[in-house]
């Protein structure tokens, strides 16, 4: 037995080959107000129906009366607990109850139709003072062929309970053996209930004729008969407009599957027109640049103005939900004309929607707008596809320009590491770029006057005297370049067509057929030393172009610091710049201001959070020093060389002007710190561009003036010098330095291996290893 109610599926009557019934769902019809027959043949048939019926009043809160019959108390009840109905709770409420037919229809001779609906108009009412919802009625009237009842009154009874159940809040359903009543009688039957239960179908009744309209002669009869058929022949028709749709709507799926993003636009709309029979279809796509739908080329097939329903198209779209509309004549929504039509809106996910337009304002009924959302479905799910296949390609692409480009800067940074120059980095890097087909023109340029890059280096273009193409950069208006080496960072134009923030320059690169840029500073620490520039023919550049060229550019500066500290180094002659440097607010100014003393600054090694710096405070002043640094921002540790020796070690975080001219590419001579300023001597290498170094230095320290500059010879032979520049890495000079400031190759030692450790923040075992390797390449120098 069925444990589900009525199937809201069609099924064939056996006997006429046709339903009888358009099918519908049981909980749409166990409503008040609603009449049903069950015609049933066997128990179960009759049980499926009536339980599922009971069982829906119950969960609405209606007092449900059941007459039996031929089946007994005992079968009912036993019927409704295998349905999952609690018998025992809903008959001690009184929601539920058997009843003998006598106790409902009476015991009158005959059969009285108006008496039976006094009772129950009185039972209706009872229940509603009582709070129920309404009354639930089933019947199983096999009883009338025992009583010998008129049937024809019966079917007078019929009819009049439909204008009764009209009027009152309750539903009945009536219960007809198949094989017991005579055809005649069952045919009146069905003519008096909307709806029919029947062979495991329920739904509403076409042969049914409502009270007042039941036709009492021939012809009216006929006249109903031919508007069923009519009704049925149309429902047919448009069951087999649905097979052609869907038939036509397979085909086109395997179409959308195979199409591309433009493909499917053009698919769609020809979908739409050729299932649905519509004047106009096309598909409107969401731009989040702009935040509006936009037409593709698929649509406007003809003539129906689709500038009425802009807002339906931004509601379906917002809403995720199907809207339709009727035109007027001259396109506006509103009422039906001849002259209008109507329009169907789908979404199609996060994509857009799509749009039909027919002249027919009812053209969109239940099976075109089903056969419409299928079509919609299964284009949005094309369109996904398609995204998707974008994004992989998209993604395939990145990473083999990404291999480019990584090749590229292997190349390059093999190249500069064996530079000894600026110069030499420079063409190291502009021909490497040149060369590659990443990138059709490079150069590389420092910053002059008035916010003008000029340029030193250039490779590229297929014309040998395109050497001017490098001056398109060189402008006092605003330029890629000119930006990276202002902001410190890396300036990226994807097409340089529609870059407005540079007119002058953007002329200049088009006329050369540049269509995309790169420009991204040289930087070492906060020092911007020049700035290159990357070209392309086409829009290829893209933030991974920016990014990976920015990381070029701090490479290549640290290739310029190292050369620049080599040269500086091992070079027989250089050039000593004598600085001062008014209102510097560092730490060891504040200490001497702290003190009322001068400071000497006898060494710096650089460190990750923190640099030292060597002091030796005049007029023996180490204890004031030590208890004055605890108190003076930016002073982290200070700890005394040794007991017997006035040097002191500062652990300080924030600028110094030590750290400054060892980021510029120079080295300390001598640095004196006293309440008045800062007095600095410093080397660099004799091609140092030394207005670059003034200017660099006052980025920091505004008030910074040179004083004199001089170049000088070195005194003695140089071989050790050069050794050490060439041999030694950055950390292990930075230990040997720091080793050596804080005297621990004195004998006997001012600090141990532990205080040096401690102070560049490693282990004993590291320092010891730099330290050994350091200590063997001066003995090869010196012995070999």
């Amino acid at each position: 037995m069925a444990q589900q109610g009525v199937s809201s599926q069609p099924e064939l009557d056996r006997g006429s080959g046709e339903s009888l019934v358009t099918p519908v769902r049981m909980d749409e019809i166990c409503t008040a107000h609603d009449h049903l027959a069950s015609i049933y043949r066997t128990a179960d048939q009759q049980f499926e129906a009536v339980i599922p019926f009971v069982r829906a009043g119950l969960d609405r809160g209606e007092r449900c009366l059941y007459v039996a019959g031929r089946r007994s108390r005992e079968e009912v009840l036993e019927a409704m607990l295998e349905y999952g109905i609690d018998v025992a709770e809903a008959v001690e409420s009184g929601a539920l109850s058997i009843h003998e037919p006598a106790e409902i229809y009476g015991e009158d001779e005959p059969f009285d139709g108006e008496a039976v609906i006094d009772a129950l108009r009185s039972t209706v009412e009872a229940a509603a003072r009582e709070g129920y919802e309404g009354v639930r009625l089933t019947a199983e009237l096999s009883w009338l062929l025992e009583a010998d009842a008129d049937l024809d009154r019966v079917c007078e009874y019929e009819r009049s309970l439909n204008r009764f159940y009209a009027d009152y809040d309750a539903v009945g359903l009536c219960q007809y053996d198949r094989e017991a009543f005579p055809d005649e009688f069952l045919d009146g039957i069905i003519e008096n209930h909307p709806h029919i239960a029947f062979d495991g179908t329920v739904g509403r009744n076409v042969f049914y004729a409502p009270p007042g309209e039941r036709p009492d002669d021939v012809a009216s009869t006929v006249d109903r008969k031919l508007r069923t058929i009519a009704a049925r022949a149309e429902t047919r028709s448009r069951l087999e407009y649905r097979d052609r749709g869907l038939t036509r709507l397979t085909t086109a799926t395997r179409e959308l599957l195979r199409a591309d993003t433009d493909e499917i636009h053009d698919c769609a709309s020809d979908v739409v027109r050729d299932v649905l029979g519509v004047l106009d279809a096309e598909v409107w796509l969401y731009d989040a640049e702009t935040g509006d739908l936009e037409p593709t080329d698929g649509g406007r097939a003809a003539g129906v103005d689709g500038s009425s329903d802009v807002t339906p198209r931004w509601d379906a779209f917002v809403d995720q939900e199907c809207r339709t509309i009727e035109l007027e004549g001259d396109g506006a929504v509103g009422e039906r004309s001849s002259a209008g039509g109507g329009v169907a809106v789908v979404p199609l996910g996060n994509h857009g929607v799509i749009r039909a337009a027919s002249a027919d304002p009812d053209a969109f009924d239940d099976v075109s707008m089903d056969l419409l959302r299928t079509i919609a479905a299964n284009v949005e799910a094309a369109y996904d596809r398609a995204d998707r296949e974008r994004q992989l390609r998209e993604q395939a692409g990145r990473l083999e320009r990404l291999e480019r480009i990584n090749g590229i800067i292997r190349g390059v940074e093999r190249g500069v590491v064996r530079a000894d120059s600026r110069e030499e980095i420079r063409r190291i890097v502009c021909a490497a770029l040149a060369r590659s087909d990443a990138y059709a023109f490079a150069w590389i340029g420092e910053p002059a006057l008035d916010d003008v890059v000029a340029p030193l280096e250039w490779a590229g273009a297929d014309d040998a005297g395109d050497e001017l193409a490098a001056t398109i950069d060189a402008w006092s208006e605003p330029t890629p370049a000119a930006r990276a080496a202002d902001t410190g960072r890396a300036q990226l134009v994807v097409d340089v067509a529609t870059e407005r923030s540079f007119d002058a320059w953007r002329s200049v690169a088009l006329e050369r057929g540049f269509r995309s840029c790169v420009s991204v500073p040289i930087t070492y620490e906060d020092t911007v030393y020049s700035v290159l520039t990357a070209y392309t023919l086409d829009s290829a550049m893209t933030e991974l172009d920016r990014d990976v060229l920015a990381e070029l550019g701090e490479l290549i500066g640290t290739a310029v610091h190292s050369a620049e500290t080599e040269t500086a180094l091992g070079s027989p002659t250089v050039l000593e710049l004598d600085l001062a440097v008014s209102d510097a607010e560092t730490a060891p100014a504040r200490l001497a201001r702290e003190i009322d003393c001068s400071v000497a600054v006898e060494g710096y090694v650089p460190g990750d959070e923190a640099d030292h710096l060597f002091v030796r405070p005049a007029d023996d002043r180490v204890g004031r020093v030590e208890d004055a640094a605890a108190d003076v921002v930016g002073i982290e540790r200070c700890r005394r060389i040794s007991a017997d020796d006035g040097r002191l070690e500062l652990a300080v975080a924030g600028p110094t002007v030590a750290a400054a001219v060892v980021d510029c590419g120079g080295k300390l001579r001598s640095i004196g710190v006293d309440r008045t300023g800062i007095d600095a001597t410093v080397a660099l290498p004799p091609s140092a561009d030394v207005r670059s170094v003034i200017d660099e230095l006052r980025r920091t320290f505004p008030g910074t003036e040179l004083v004199a500059r001089r170049t000088r010879t070195r005194s003695g032979p140089d071989s050790v010098r050069s050794a050490l520049a060439e041999d030694l890495t950055d950390r292990q000079r930075d230990v040997l330095r720091t080793a050596y400031l804080s005297g621990y190759f004195e004998s006997p030692r001012r600090s141990t291996g532990q205080e040096v450790t401690a102070s560049l923040g490693i282990s004993q075992p590291t320092f010891a290893q730099h330290l050994r390797a350091a200590q063997r390449k001066l003995c090869e120098s010196l012995f070999e």
